[in-house]
């Protein structure tokens, strides 16, 4: 087998007052991996990868972390990987702040309180699972400044993972699913990287509609390859006050919004919004967003919208400049009602195929908007108004 291995830069940091939004230093994230059956070369590793997850997505684990294991003993382990924990909450009562979890289902539902840096890194997602019990709790509830989570599948709970106020986080190789409410929250950040998340099966509770995941608060945040669907009430992703790029992010199968992009100055580049009942994509408040290469499809009237592709509604006193949407190479197709509609906002749509909704032209423009792109629009006759 090839195995690839990273190392860990570590820069200590001074104590601060907790949530303090002051400059931060990067702590580099830890990602070993075990390549897939190739046959090995002469700069592979002939030793055998050895830690809880051997057999695993991650070949070696930080020798320096308490280690847990299914097969472990919280009476008798001392956290080494000779002598494991056996659950998660054995080696949060030690202090660790840097817990690996090997393959198998341990017991989520767990609030790991506060701490100035965490780690908890499992095998990798659908190999080990942090499963929320029947209470009304997330699986996950952590505040760190400096955190990371990766390598697992969080399963359950009212929220998969909830997350507040890191200065720095590291999400990766993250599935969540079935759980009620909320998949991931995360407020109040200042610099957030989530890559090679899956978010599926987010139920709605009697209470409220479901979010796939919610952003809030973020100066920035950089998302690659999110994957969110089979939602059936609710929104798929959520932003509100945050500042970033998406890349190859995808949404589909949801009955609601894809995507409502509040507040916001978003880039997203790449991916598709698909098979959406209600709206594409909704933006309601000032901020720049700009998509490129993206495609928005099939999108059809639901509870929350009447199967527009793209809609932006804004309004308010802030000056024009503050609003601005642009759509790049992009395509969007098959919706019931209008492609795109651009309202108060400054529209700059250039190079992109809009076809196949209820209009002869399927890119509007509403009262406030001025369009300066190359592309094809009408004036709207009536408003469409924001669901």
């Amino acid at each position: 087998m090839k195995i690839l291995t990273t190392t860990i830069l570590f820069f200590t940091l001074p104590n601060t007052r907790r949530r303090a939004l002051l400059p931060w230093l990067l702590l580099p994230s830890l990602l070993a991996c075990k390549g897939g059956d190739t046959p090995s070369d002469d700069s592979a590793s002939d030793t055998a990868p050895t830690g809880p997850c051997a057999d695993g997505t991650y070949g070696h684990m930080d020798p320096a972390g308490v280690m847990v294991r299914v097969d472990g003993s919280d009476d008798e382990g001392d956290g080494s990987e000779e002598r494991p924990y056996q659950t998660l909450a054995r080696a949060h009562m030690t202090g660790a702040t840097n817990i690996s979890l090997g393959p198998g289902e341990f017991a989520g539902s767990y609030d790991f309180g506060y701490s100035e840096t965490f780690s908890l890194t499992g095998c990798g997602p659908g190999e080990t699972f942090i499963v929320a019990d029947e209470s009304v709790q997330p699986a996950i509830d952590i505040e760190s400044l400096y955190l990371t989570l990766r390598g697992f599948t969080a399963r359950g709970g009212t929220v998969g993972l909830s997350i507040f106020g890191p200065r720095e986080l590291t999400l990766e190789q993250v599935d969540v699913e079935e759980s009620f409410n909320i998949g991931i929250t995360l407020n109040t950040a200042l610099d957030a990287t989530l890559r090679h998340i899956n978010i599926s099966n987010i139920q709605p509770s009697s209470a409220m509609d479901s979010t796939g995941v919610s952003l809030v608060n973020i100066e920035a945040l950089d998302v690659q390859d999110l994957s969110v669907r089979s939602m059936a009430a609710g929104i798929g992703i959520l932003t509100g006050g945050a500042a970033g790029t998406f890349q190859r992010v995808d949404v589909s199968e949801i009955n609601g919004v894809g995507a409502h992009l509040n507040s916001s100055s978003i880039t997203w580049t790449g991916g598709s919004v698909t098979n959406i009942q209600g709206i594409g994509i909704a933006v309601s408040s000032p901020g720049e967003r700009t998509f490129n290469n993206l495609t928005v499809s099939d999108i059809t009237p639901g509870d929350r919208g009447s199967g527009d592709g793209i809609g932006v509604w804004t309004s308010g006193s802030d000056p024009i400049e503050s609003r601005v949407l642009r759509i790049n190479n992009s395509t969007v197709t098959n919706t019931a009602r209008a492609g795109v509609i651009v309202s108060n906002t400054i529209g700059d749509l250039n190079g992109n195929t809009v076809e196949d909704c209820a209009f002869p032209v399927c890119v509007f423009a509403q009262e406030g908007a001025q369009m300066i792109g190359s592309d094809e629009y009408i004036e709207a006759e009536k408003p469409f108004t924001f669901p």
